[in-house]
């Protein structure tokens, strides 16, 4: 593929790959969440089939004035900022479905859109997108830090 193994991990903290589906919770892309009860059990929550989340965009790429008459035509930039906010259904020791804490991220992205690539004119356009989640409500298990530096890439819109 086009990105690094270690991006597309699955484990005790975030990586910086994500694909289409799922919650779209971009903080916690690769995370494999846990829910503890308040009786001291742990579920894992990442995996499922039951879950809501609401995600926004905020898009502010009319005050970043970067355009390049040279590439206007082949490609463009949206800049903007976003919040996403989640929880996942598990089933817990009692076999009974209960709804995990919310998890919520906010930070700022770029998506780039290829619009005309070399030969390729004729193809539908390709979109590229880097979003810094640099807040996370609930950190992973490794990284205590609510607010630090993370970056998740995407190809096209992932929700």
């Amino acid at each position: 593929g086009f990105f690094p193994d270690t991006w597309t991990n699955i484990g005790n903290t975030t990586n910086h790959f994500q694909q289409g589906g799922g919650l779209n919770l971009r903080g916690y892309s690769g995370y494999n969440a846990v829910e503890t009860t308040a009786d001291g059990q742990s579920y894992l929550i990442y995996n499922g089939n039951t879950g809501s989340a609401v995600n926004a965009e905020l898009e502010f790429d009319k005050l970043i004035k970067f355009r390049p008459k040279l590439l206007c035509n082949t490609w463009h930039m949206d800049s903007y900022l976003f919040a996403d906010a989640g929880s996942m259904a598990y089933t817990n020791i009692a076999n009974h479905t209960t709804w995990s804490s919310i998890r919520a991220d906010a930070g700022v992205g770029f998506a780039v859109t290829l619009k005309k690539i070399w030969m390729f004119e004729n193809y539908k356009p390709v979109m590229v997108r880097i979003d810094f989640p640099l807040v996370l409500n609930r950190t992973p298990f490794v990284s205590p830090d609510y607010a630090q530096f993370r970056f998740v890439v995407g190809v096209n819109r992932c929700f």
